[in-house]
């Protein structure tokens, strides 16, 4: 759920082996030094840029020249919170949440996906993070550590320095609602920036005339920063971030729809996988076999 360009820059990442060039202005732990005044540069331009666009905006809105989107941020933000407040939580998980989503946070509505997996593989691997980042792991595809601290609670640590807790809040029928508490390395001062993250994940199964399921998932996150300072240049970014993350929620849908079709298609191909993943088996052995059934139990 975390460290999206792990998963994007990984030298084996669909089978192609790719190797990074390190020029020679790169020291050995991989920062790369950028000059202060690039920085600065960067950070002028982007203000200049967010002005213009709220300054043609408010123009193109007077001469009626271009008509308001029917889902604008601030709209879209709004359904997501009144779909949050149908959900049920409990109100010791409100009270975690609610500074979360209402303080200043940075608000991401990705997109709405429809991939091919059955929903007994789809809903195991939902609620057994910890599988699907070994999985990733013993395939080359990342290299996130997680672990089972507890029923609903894991920890988990990226090698770009994000590290924290991840608590399942709720597991309902068709929505999952998880929260990330931790903090993560300033890339430019490489400080450590308290971070909080509120997932919102919702799923419907369809079974299609063909006998085949698909599910159709939609992913809402709200991120919010300690460090002032990070939280603007991230929400001057939140275009391209936002364009990342959407990019990134896709390619984790096709791995489903992959993983799915291994399932079952080729189970003595699960059945290899299983055997490579770490500090997982002796632990939950039984529910495996969500991963190894034949194509007539998954449909």
């Amino acid at each position: 759920y975390a460290d999206y360009h792990d998963i994007n820059n990984s030298p084996r990442y669909n089978g192609k082996l790719t190797y990074p060039t390190a020029t020679r202005w790169q020291r050995r732990d991989g920062f790369i030094p950028i000059p202060f005044d690039l920085i600065r540069f960067l950070y002028l331009y982007l203000l200049v840029c967010a002005f213009l666009v709220q300054t043609v905006g408010k123009a193109a809105a007077q001469d009626g020249s271009h008509q308001r989107p029917a889902d604008t941020p601030n709209q879209q933000r709004t359904d997501t919170l009144s779909a949050l407040a149908r959900e049920g939580l409990s109100a010791q998980s409100w009270q975690k949440i609610t500074p979360l989503i209402t303080q200043g946070s940075l608000f991401q509505p990705l997109s709405t996906e429809v991939i091919r997996c059955d929903p007994k593989l789809y809903e195991f691997l939902l609620d057994h993070p910890d599988v699907t980042v070994s999985m990733w792991k013993a395939m080359g595809i990342s290299r996130i550590e997680m672990v089972r601290v507890q029923d609903n609670i894991y920890q988990i640590r990226t090698p770009s320095g994000l590290q924290g807790v991840v608590t399942f809040l709720l597991r309902g029928p068709n929505s999952r609602i998880i929260l990330f508490e931790g903090h993560f390395r300033d890339p430019l001062t490489g400080r450590k920036v308290l971070s909080q993250a509120l997932l919102y994940l919702r799923c419907t199964y369809l079974l299609e005339s063909d006998q085949e399921y698909y599910v159709v998932h939609h992913l809402d996150i709200f991120v919010k920063l300690a460090s002032k300072r990070t939280s603007l240049f991230m929400k001057l970014l939140s275009p391209f971030t936002l364009s990342q993350s959407k990019q990134n929620f896709l390619q984790i849908s096709n791995f489903l729809t992959a993983l799915y079709t291994a399932a079952a298609e080729r189970p003595d191909s699960m059945a290899t996988l299983i055997n490579r993943l770490e500090g997982i088996q002796a632990q939950d052995p039984v529910s495996y076999t969500h991963l190894t059934l034949p194509t007539s139990d998954l449909v």
